[in-house]
């Protein structure tokens, strides 16, 4: 909760944008990091790195939603978003 928070307030000061890709660039240096980490720790601190990345952009994305879809359809679209979210799992 701590870090959609933060993620919103840094989506606002810098812009979606510039945000998303903030996350996004967080989540692939997680993933790099991930893939080279030697310990369990290592492992789980580019797991931190990508989770924070990830919820970065998540909040951006939904921003953009909110911000782009019309008023009728705004809760519908945010709903297929956060549903296509938890499809993957």
């Amino acid at each position: 909760m701590a870090v959609s928070l933060a993620a919103g307030i840094l989506a606002k000061r810098i812009g979606e944008k510039l945000a998303l890709f903030a996350g996004l660039l967080g989540v692939g240096l997680g993933f790099l990091l991930l893939s080279q980490a030697s310990s369990y720790r290592g492992a789980l601190g580019a797991r931190v790195v990508w989770l924070l990345g990830y919820r970065v952009a998540f909040v951006c994305v939904m921003t953009s939603i909110a911000l782009v879809a019309p008023a009728a359809f705004r809760s519908t679209a945010m709903g297929i978003r956060g549903a296509m979210r938890h499809s993957h799992r």
